[in-house]
């Protein structure tokens, strides 16, 4: 039987198997991957830091623009799971921001991020639109269907499909 007529039967006995080749997709949106800035003027990538000993801060909620989820790419059996990842993006008012804290909830399908930062109390401060990049690996992992995603009231309904893939007909 010919490889073509193999993958249409299959794809007609068992639907809920995608045989199509994994779709190409932009470096910000793969699992894991941490692309470069384009330009100065470009996200800075943020994690948590320690706060200095002794300084005084003022605290606040982390502006949120995008939340994109990053689902772990990988050959999946019916009923498997992934882990997922979530790039948050946005921008803060000046060069002094630095990110304080993140908390993780989840509820069944909904989960939530919230980011809090700090700026030193009587340091000044240029003020600058200062983009930003934070990625999250959520805690646990994810089963296929809808979920949404939110960080700072900004959210993202998101289905995780998982593809499963047959192995390549060896040619003789």
């Amino acid at each position: 039987m010919r490889p073509a007529v193999v993958l249409a039967v299959l794809a007609a006995a068992f639907p809920g198997c995608f045989l199509l080749p994994k779709p190409r997709l932009a470096p910000e949106q793969r699992f894991g991957n941490r692309p470069p800035a384009e330009n100065a003027q470009e996200a800075t990538i943020w994690t948590v830091t320690p706060a200095a000993p002794g300084q005084m801060y003022f605290y606040f909620d982390v502006p949120v623009s995008e939340v994109v989820p990053r689902v772990e790419p990988r050959t999946t059996a019916p009923g498997d799971s992934a882990r997922v990842e979530l790039l948050v993006k946005g921008s803060v008012p000046n060069d002094c921001y630095e990110l304080e804290s993140v908390t993780e909830t989840r509820q069944a399908r909904f989960v939530d991020l919230t980011l809090r930062m700090r700026r030193p109390q009587g340091v000044p401060c240029r003020t600058v639109i200062r983009t930003y990049r934070y990625y999250h690996m959520l805690r646990g992992v994810f089963a296929p269907g809808p979920y949404v995603f939110s960080a700072n009231g900004a959210s993202r309904p998101y289905e995780i499909r998982l593809r499963t893939m047959l192995p390549r007909p060896s040619s003789r």
